[in-house]
């Protein structure tokens, strides 16, 4: 959208008279749009007034605050996120990543293993899961991790890259040297 439809959006939103829960959710999405996430926010409460079940707005909520750095608030609103969509391995994953920039590493590992389990083949939460590991100094696991990701997606060279620097790290010269020679065939 032009910054001139926003705009124009944001006004016609404004003056409807019974407004519902799209109307303010139409809003939120405008001063998203315009970066006035303080109005965003206060959009997207009201329009859970009307229905507090509804996992977008949530996730809209959570991210503002997370990039607002009011990091209580972001987990607070991702966890409900979490409640609200138990099954849905891609919020799960999602939620991982956000834990993961705001460094709670803790929780970052507990959703992306629950993404996995919601779903083996999540590719992502598994690399998710994986740099946690590496964080935490667990290089074994997230060796393992790696390891078992290559044959998914053999031509991923950022996955060797990580096999070998663990390998390295992990005084393996033989089997870095091994994954080195792999990454250049």
């Amino acid at each position: 959208l032009r910054l001139a439809k926003i705009n124009e959006a944001l006004e016609q939103a404004r003056y409807i008279v019974n407004k519902d829960k799209k109307a303010f959710r139409l809003m939120g999405l405008c001063y998203e749009t315009l970066k006035m996430p303080d109005q965003a926010l206060e959009a997207y409460r009201s329009a859970l007034d009307f229905d507090s079940t509804e996992v977008e707005i949530w996730w809209r909520m959570a991210l503002l605050y997370r990039l607002n750095n009011q990091k209580d608030k972001a987990e607070e609103y991702f966890k409900k996120v979490s409640e609200l969509a138990p099954l849905n391995s891609f919020f799960h994953y999602s939620i991982g990543e956000s834990f993961l920039q705001m460094e709670n590493f803790a929780e970052a590992r507990n959703f992306f293993e629950k993404a996995i389990e919601l779903d083996s083949t999540n590719f992502q939460a598994q690399v998710g899961l994986a740099t946690v590991y590496e964080i935490l100094k667990e290089h074994e696991r997230a060796l393992a991790i790696y390891q078992q990701l290559i044959p998914l997606d053999a031509e991923n060279f950022r996955l060797r890259e990580k096999i070998i620097s663990l390998n390295y790290m992990l005084s393996r010269y033989p089997q870095a040297i091994k994954a080195a020679e792999e990454a250049v065939q």
